[in-house]
């Protein structure tokens, strides 16, 4: 009779921990058995699928560095991109991408540069010809790491562009120095521009 008390308590404590164990196993919990559900970042947000950082900061990027308008649907899809990130480390991270952008898209220089890149590419392609015939020394942009540091001077004429200082007065109609303040994106739209109302001015023949 003992032996069978000691079996049968030895089968108890099997299925004791059996139950115990089991489903744990299998994701549930030890009170009801039901399968442990995990919500992550993007799912809280009811995001279809969520953005690693390196991809959710690449999108930002591409919304406020381009030159394109950055229009409201823009502004909503690299939101997209805040929002519906993996974790919320990687939407804070990408929200300082969005601010540092759009606070780029303000400053003087790039606001120059989206100009610049908005022209069609003949006349962008005129004014990187007009420039480096004019003061060669400076190049043109991406081709010199020194570029906006270089300054042409040559008896009276001013910057990339050798501008005459009436032609630039009138050309840009702004109180900028282009020795010293304008950027070449600057300098270029402005040239282009007035290329065009007096073909025969300061450029008649240069980058054509």
């Amino acid at each position: 009779m003992l032996i069978y008390r000691l079996l049968a308590l030895i089968v108890l404590v099997l299925l004791a921990i059996n139950i115990l164990v089991s489903p744990a196993q299998s994701g549930g919990t030890t009170l009801n058995d039901k399968p442990i559900v995990t919500i992550s970042y993007w799912q809280m947000q009811n995001c279809k699928h969520g953005y690693s950082r390196k991809h959710a900061i690449r999108g930002v990027k591409s919304v406020v560095y381009s030159v394109k308008r950055l229009s409201k649907k823009r502004v909503r899809q690299a939101k997209k991109f805040i929002k519906c990130t993996r974790t919320i480390e990687s939407s804070q991270v990408a929200r300082k991408v969005f601010r540092k952008g759009h606070k780029w898209r303000k400053s003087y220089e790039a606001t120059w540069w989206i100009r610049w890149n908005r022209m069609p590419s003949n006349a962008r392609g005129w004014t990187i010809s007009t420039s480096s015939g004019e003061s060669p020394r400076c190049g043109v942009p991406g081709y010199r790491k020194d570029f906006h540091k270089c300054i042409a001077r040559q008896s009276g004429f001013l910057s990339y562009f050798q501008w005459l200082r009436p032609t630039w007065n009138a050309a840009c109609r702004c109180r900028i120095d282009p020795e010293y303040g304008a950027t070449w994106h600057h300098q270029a739209v402005s040239a282009w521009y007035w290329h065009l109302s007096h073909p025969r001015g300061q450029w008649p023949n240069t980058g054509e």
